[in-house]
Order: structure tokens, then C-alpha cells, then sequence
């Protein structure tokens, strides 16, 4: 009798170790999947958000009158594939605003000619935003035209948040296959010492 509460105390301890085990994994698998969308869908976001600020900078042109700026709808167009986001720009000549939103935050470091990605917060909203700057000969001398262009992560956050979802109910699905699985690894362990 002692035989037989001491194989029904191992077989619950042996469970319990499992299914905590199975848990830990269902967190992590989680935690892993949710990290990893979160960069997907920052990468994607600053693919689109790289593309439509250096057409914006593309439409800067030195003409008789001066500097001009051609804001093509193609360009803000790119930016509404990611959602229902808010999208917000400053085009800064010889530093000194040009047009767009003045107190946009600007990067911390200068940009070049290729993208440079920062975050920031602006008006209450979270922001992605990118920064380039363009060299434009103006009477023979080069001078800057630095375009920021930013997006709202509301999109960027559906895209994470949906993925996530998915990855919880894999880890809730990985849990309870894992609680008759643990069941009859018990069995089967324990079997020989209940004989």
C-alpha cells in the first residue's frame, strides 16, 4: 500500500515538473515570437518609411526662383500601405525650414545620403521617423537639404499585436497537448516501479 501512494506522489510530482516545464517553453516561444514580430514589423516599417523619404528628397530641385519642392502623392501614398497612421515631414534648406512641421524632432546624429532611422515622441504620438540629407549646388556652392519624414507605429503595432495573438494560442495550444502528454510520460516512467 505505502508502494502505491508513493507512485501516485511521483507520478503528481512528475507531472507537475512537466506541465511547469511546458509552461516555461509556451512562455518563451511566446516571448521569442512577440520580440521577433516587433523587429518584422519595424524592419517593414522602415523599408517604407526609407523609400518614400528619399523620393521626397528626390523632389527637391534647384530652379531659377530658388529651391523647390515637389510633394508627389506617390510619396505619402507608400506610407498608407502600413495603416491608418499619421504621417508628419519637415524639409530643412541651408538649415533653415523649408516647409512641414518645424518642431518635428530631428536625429540625434547628422544623416547622409542614406536613411537614417530614429524614434521619438511628437505631439503625444510614438513616431518612427527617418532622415536624409541631399547636397544641391546652388551659385556654385554646395548646400544642404535635410528632409524628416515620420510615421505614427499604429500600424507597425497591428501587425505585431496580430502575430502575437497567433503566438499565444500556439503556446496555449502547446500547453494543453503538453498536459496528456505529461499524463502518459508519467505512466510510462512510473509504470515499472508501481509493478
Amino acid at each position: 500500500m505505502v508502494r502505491v501512494a508513493l507512485t501516485g506522489s511521483l507520478r503528481r510530482t512528475l507531472v507537475l515538473q512537466l506541465l511547469a516545464v511546458a509552461g516555461i517553453v509556451a512562455l518563451v516561444l511566446f516571448w521569442a515570437i512577440r520580440v521577433t514580430a516587433d523587429k518584422a514589423a519595424e524592419a517593414a516599417q522602415d523599408a517604407v518609411l526609407g523609400a518614400a523619404t528619399q523620393a521626397l528628397a528626390d523632389g527637391i530641385r534647384v530652379e531659377e526662383a530658388g529651391v523647390d519642392l515637389d510633394l508627389a502623392p506617390i510619396t505619402f501614398s507608400m506610407l498608407s500601405a502600413m495603416g491608418e497612421d499619421r504621417v508628419f515631414y519637415r524639409v530643412d534648406f541651408n538649415a533653415l525650414p523649408m516647409t512641414g512641421y518645424a518642431d518635428l524632432p530631428p536625429p540625434g546624429a547628422a544623416p547622409g545620403s542614406a536613411p537614417l532611422f530614429y524614434s521619438a515622441r511628437y505631439r503625444g504620438q510614438d513616431l518612427r521617423l527617418a532622415a536624409v540629407t541631399r547636397r544641391l549646388l546652388v551659385d556654385g556652392t554646395s548646400l544642404p537639404a535635410r528632409v524628416i519624414l515620420g510615421q505614427t507605429r499604429l500600424g507597425q503595432k497591428a501587425i505585431a499585436d496580430s502575430i502575437a495573438g497567433r503566438a499565444a494560442l500556439l503556446g496555449v495550444a502547446f500547453f494543453v497537448l503538453a498536459v496528456p502528454l505529461s499524463l502518459l510520460a508519467a505512466r510510462a516512467i512510473l509504470g515499472p516501479v508501481g509493478r
